[in-house]
């Protein structure tokens, strides 16, 4: 569970940081 937690926040700074980076 703690390592599906962490993958699913991962995935959400990733995406963030590909919305800012493509911005």
């Amino acid at each position: 569970v703690k390592i599906q937690k962490d993958s699913e926040v991962r995935l959400k700074i990733i995406g963030t940081r590909v919305d800012a980076t493509d911005i």
